[in-house]
């Protein structure tokens, strides 16, 4: 009994943990990309774009800097609010987006 509590106890912490900075100082779009957005960014399975394939990016509905940043913020298709970077700042999701589109037509506008 007592191992079950302290098993449920660790997969808590670790979803607690998950939900939070990882570092108690503020990180920078790298940091974000890799913790949050590469997951599912870095290959591009499924349709995903690829983070700094520009024809990944080029090919979207939208290539309106703004508009990405709303649909990482609210969230879109299959991507959860914050892309599940619920840390991050408005600076550091800016800084990702800029990563993950990277070489493609999608103008990233100056912080």
């Amino acid at each position: 009994m007592h191992r079950s509590i302290a098993l449920v106890a660790t997969i808590v912490a670790g979803a607690l943990a998950s939900c939070t900075r990882p570092n108690a100082a503020p990180g920078d779009g790298a940091e974000a990309f890799a913790l949050a957005c590469a997951h599912c960014h870095a290959s591009g399975l499924s349709g995903i774009p690829a983070a700094g394939v520009p024809e990944d990016w080029n090919a979207r509905e939208t290539r309106d800097f703004d508009v990405l940043l709303e649909r990482v913020i609210a969230g879109h298709g299959n991507m959860p609010p914050l892309g599940s970077c619920a840390w991050c700042s408005a600076s550091e999701l800016r800084a990702a987006i800029a990563i993950l589109v990277a070489g493609s037509e999608i103008e990233v506008p100056e912080p």
